[in-house]
């Protein structure tokens, strides 16, 4: 978060690290958990995230990008309340 946390709320997202590979990690690692039986409830959320965010800010994105899928999941709880 030391490097992550100001970029998310500057929304700073050139890229250190590219969102689309830390996606393609998590489903590297849910696929390998998925063999072998093992449910991985937190990183299927990650995954959730990354792919949203993905979609609101493109593969190149930073991975702080993932806030950006945060903030709209927020927003749409607000407008569902």
């Amino acid at each position: 978060m030391d490097n992550k946390g100001p970029k998310m709320l500057a929304r700073d997202f050139s890229p250190q690290s590219h969102i689309a590979q830390t996606l393609k990690d998590a489903e590297l690692i849910l696929q390998e958990a998925g063999r072998h039986g093992l449910p991985l409830p937190l990183t299927s959320v990650q995954a959730e995230l990354l792919r949203t965010a993905i979609a609101r800010q493109g593969p190149d994105s930073d991975s702080a990008a993932i806030i950006e899928a945060i903030r709209a999941g927020r927003d749409q709880d607000k407008d569902h309340s």
